[in-house]
C-alpha cells in the first residue's frame, strides 16, 4: 500500500507516463504542449512555431497551461524517428 500511495502522490491523476518522460527530454517535448485557456477563447493548443508575443497580444487575459498528450504525441514521435 505504501508504494501505491507514493505513486498517487507523484501522479495524482493516475498517469505515470508524465513521470516516464522525464528521462527523455525529446520525448517530453513531443508529448507535452502549451495550451492557451480562457480570455476570448475556450482553449487551444499552441503550435510550436507560434509567435508567442502575437498570441499574447491577441488574447492578453488568457491563462497558460502545459498539458500532456501522450497518445497523440507518442504516435507522432514514433513516426518522426
Amino acid at each position: 500500500m505504501k508504494v501505491r500511495g507514493a505513486l498517487t502522490d507523484l501522479a495524482p491523476n493516475g498517469n505515470l507516463s508524465c513521470l516516464l518522460t522525464t528521462a527523455d527530454p525529446d520525448l517530453a517535448l513531443q508529448t507535452h504542449f502549451l495550451y492557451e485557456m480562457g480570455g476570448n477563447i475556450g482553449q487551444r493548443r499552441i503550435e510550436p512555431s507560434a509567435m508567442m508575443l502575437a498570441v499574447y497580444q491577441d488574447n492578453p487575459n488568457a491563462s497558460w497551461e502545459v498539458k500532456c498528450d501522450h497518445r497523440n504525441g507518442i504516435k507522432q514521435y514514433q513516426n518522426d524517428r
